[in-house]
């Protein structure tokens, strides 16, 4: 029974395929009723492997549809949910994401930030940079979670924090 995973990968990268199962089937299985001239009836054994195919195909068309549409809903969600709270950004907040948009082709990496005495601590800095990876603003790093780099909305919002810094600096200047 090994082959049956084996199948099943290999459908998951070939959607195309599965269309073209899906389409076959429904021709060979309807067709014979819709245009008999051209296409004759399936009986026996033969339209017992048709409908198979077609219910195999049409199962994992509509869980692949269905996947995709989650992907885009929560993603729309997220981004839609977000997108008027960046206004509200704590003091705290702006400097955190300013730090990571002064380098943005690189990571912020709050082990090699100097941390003065009864400033935040580090442990206080990773929790507030997990928060703002909660409002897609930050990306945790994959193996160390005190390093972070901005996402695009991210990098955004942080040139957005930089020109209104340089703007404030002009005006004092």
């Amino acid at each position: 029974m090994q082959w049956i995973p084996d199948l099943l990968k290999h459908l998951a990268i070939s959607k195309l395929f599965a269309t073209a199962v899906f389409l076959s089937a429904a021709a060979l299985l309807f067709g014979g009723y819709i245009i008999p001239e051209h296409i004759p009836r399936l009986d026996g054994n033969i339209r017992v492997w048709a409908i198979g195919a077609l219910v195999f195909s049409a199962t994992y068309l509509i869980a692949w549809f269905l996947s995709t549409m989650w992907r885009v809903v929560t993603r729309a969600t997220v981004e839609f949910g977000y997108r008027g709270r960046d206004r509200d950004l704590c003091a705290f907040d702006k400097v955190f994401i300013e730090l990571a948009a002064r380098q943005p082709g690189q990571t912020l990496n709050l082990n090699v930030l100097k941390y003065e005495h009864g400033q935040m601590t580090q442990l206080e800095m990773i929790q507030h940079g997990k928060t703002l990876v909660s409002r897609g603003l930050l990306i945790v790093g994959e193996y160390d979670d005190s390093i972070f780099s901005l996402t695009e909305r991210g990098k955004a919002v942080g040139a957005r924090i930089l020109a209104e810094k340089r703007a404030v600096e002009d005006v004092d200047a």
